[in-house]
């Protein structure tokens, strides 16, 4: 079976499924710390079980996910997938959970930070823009890479923390919803369509402006929305408060307990990325396009 050979959020993968999405190289360089997707079975009492709605892990280092009519994946050990894919199933949609919540779950496996948002850069200073759903980051990361900011990431912040945090690349594709979509005027007969969410979602390619390079972390942004606010508001958030941030924004951190918990190393990194970092929240008028405002506050302050 041909192998494929990728590089994402600062993690080699050799995988027997292809994913054009992902960035394909030659060879892996460190074999020993490399993930493994393959083709593969998964016993049918777990499926059942799975069916069923309960959830199983048989270990901190096994997790079992279930997508109906899609596929049945079995990550273990933040090193391997086991990919047992539905009888007729939409390949597009198989390749759409390895995109997101597989390659969450091995972050977590293997004690990476991952945070979820998207990252842009500037001058090879990264900053994440973060938010719950609805609220508006998709566009403004759209907007800010259609203004000549680098693109690092569309869903997921990959961190590494040396001396400093900083940002591994993810691949060169957005998703967006069919607002933002029409929003910002693409044209959507021309895009991959498919439903996450319960919502209408386009993955878009930017590899116009997607770079592979680490970036410096030196800021968060999470947008909100104000539903009494007639005008965009940007304030800082300090402190202890930073740090719970960068907790309720762990990228799949529904998982953590099922992967073992955030043990003391994970703890202190994420207590390093805090004290190294800006944390600002940008609450936006509801109802109203204010893209532009937005940009606006964040350039004064970058």
């Amino acid at each position: 079976m041909k192998k494929y050979y990728y590089r994402v959020y600062g993690i080699e993968i050799e995988s027997e499924i292809e994913i054009e999405e992902f960035l394909e190289v030659d060879y892996i360089k460190n074999k020993y710390n490399s993930v493994s997707i393959l083709h593969g079975k998964v016993e049918k009492s777990v499926i059942t079980e799975l069916k069923k709605g309960k959830f199983v892990s048989q270990s901190e280092d096994e997790i079992y996910l279930y997508i109906e009519r899609v596929a049945t994946y079995y990550i273990s050990n933040g090193n391997k997938v086991i990919v047992d894919v539905y009888k007729n199933a939409d390949r597009k949609m198989v390749n759409i959970y390895l995109l997101g919540s597989i390659l969450g779950i091995l972050m977590l496996q293997r004690k990476q930070i991952a945070i979820h948002g998207a990252v842009i850069s500037k001058n090879n200073k990264a900053f994440i823009i973060t938010g719950d759903r609805g609220a508006g980051k998709s566009t403004l990361t759209t907007a800010l890479r259609l203004k000549k900011y680098d693109f690092l990431s569309d869903d997921v912040a990959s961190i590494n923390y040396t001396d400093k945090p900083l940002i591994n690349h993810g691949f060169p594709y957005q998703k967006l919803c069919e607002d933002a979509m029409e929003k910002l005027e693409y044209d959507k007969s021309k895009y991959k369509s498919f439903i996450a969410d319960d919502k209408i979602k386009y993955l878009v390619p930017v590899k116009e402006r997607f770079i592979t390079s680490k970036s410096e972390l030196t800021s968060m942004y999470e947008i909100v929305v104000g539903y009494e606010n007639d005008n965009v508001m940007i304030e800082e958030i300090k402190g202890h408060d930073k740090l719970q941030k960068i907790f309720q924004n762990i990228y799949r951190k529904e998982y953590i307990n099922a992967c073992g918990g955030m043990d003391n190393e994970y703890f202190k990194q994420c207590v390093l990325i805090a004290k190294n970092i800006k944390f600002y929240k940008i609450t936006r008028p509801y109802g109203k396009f204010t893209v532009d405002e937005q940009i606006q506050l964040i350039e004064k302050l970058i």
